[in-house]
């Protein structure tokens, strides 16, 4: 799969890029909301991943340009589904500290939802 992973900790990005190509995924990443949009309108992506806090913006931009693509995405955080809005409830978030094991577990969930 082609999946976008944003996430603003460079370290972070690149644990999250590494871990998905030990999975047998082909990564693109973005570090902001900026970024991210623009490898949406680059490139088609099978799934996405998303830190919810990037750098004081959240990736609430990116998760509505992903819906409206119809586009498979969850969310990374460090503090829980508590701080997802109501327009986003349905998605799964994947707490931070993670495995490469909840990795595989959100990408397989996220693919199968029929999330419109």
């Amino acid at each position: 799969m082609d999946i976008l992973a944003v996430e603003d900790d460079v370290l972070l990005r690149v644990l999250l890029e590494d871990m998905l190509e030990d999975l047998g995924h082909v990564s693109a990443a973005a570090g902001d909301v900026t970024g991210a949009l623009g490898l949406l309108q680059d490139r088609m992506f099978d799934c996405a991943i998303l830190d919810v806090q990037l750098n004081g913006e959240t990736s609430y931009a990116v998760a509505t340009e992903l819906r409206q693509r119809h586009i498979p995405f969850f969310f990374l955080t460090g503090f829980g589904n508590q701080v997802l809005p109501a327009a986003f409830a349905d998605r799964l978030s994947v707490i931070k500290p993670y495995r490469i094991d909840d990795l595989r577990a959100a990408l397989t969930a996220a693919m199968a939802a029929e999330w419109t």
